[in-house]
């Protein structure tokens, strides 16, 4: 075997495991910033429900009130003629 085939592998190896290192230390990096959004997006989408939830319950609330305020505008009507 030539001995320069050997160093070209050699390097080739090496250079292989420094990609391999950087890309590790990268994505070390990245993560808290993934974590981060993704921690993020989760309490966004939280206070959209939270915001829904309360809408919702404002207009079931409003509905009961004026299905309440007929039966209750009927009785005072029936109450005054009597």
């Amino acid at each position: 075997m030539d001995p320069r085939k050997k160093e070209e592998v050699e390097v080739e190896d090496a250079s292989d495991t420094e990609t391999e290192k950087l890309d590790i230390s990268d994505e070390e990096e990245k993560e808290p910033e993934i974590e981060a959004k993704k921690t993020s997006e989760f309490l966004s989408a939280q206070k959209s429900r939270e915001a829904m939830l309360n809408r919702m319950k404002e207009d079931l609330i409003e509905e009961h009130n004026r299905e309440l305020d007929e039966p209750i505008k009927h009785v005072k009507v029936v109450v005054e003629h009597t």
